[in-house]
């Protein structure tokens, strides 16, 4: 295979195809489960005691941010020597 044959017009439609079957499948599998509303309101019923005041996918988020942010500061010192000191990580 040379280095242009991902180039050839077979290649780009079955990759497409691809893509799109890999699309409808997702969205398919998606629908068959319901939506769960309490995940998106603040303070749900589901969350008391938690500690937790914003809603979970909120704070989901802040925390994978957050620890993305700690893993990145720590890998590169060099460059973001305090960074880590700063960052919040809530113990759950």
């Amino acid at each position: 295979m040379s280095e242009w044959d991902h180039l050839d017009l077979g290649n780009i439609r079955a990759t497409l195809i691809r893509q799109e079957d890999t699309i409808l499948f997702n969205l398919i599998e998606r629908a068959q489960f319901k939506r769960n509303l309490a995940v998106y309101q603040p303070g749900a019923d589901i969350l008391k005691g938690t500690g937790i005041a914003e809603c979970y996918t909120k704070h989901l988020l802040s925390e994978t941010e957050a620890i993305h942010a700690k893993v990145r500061a720590c890998e590169h010192t060099y460059t973001y020597i305090h960074t880590y000191k700063h960052i919040r990580i809530s113990s759950m």
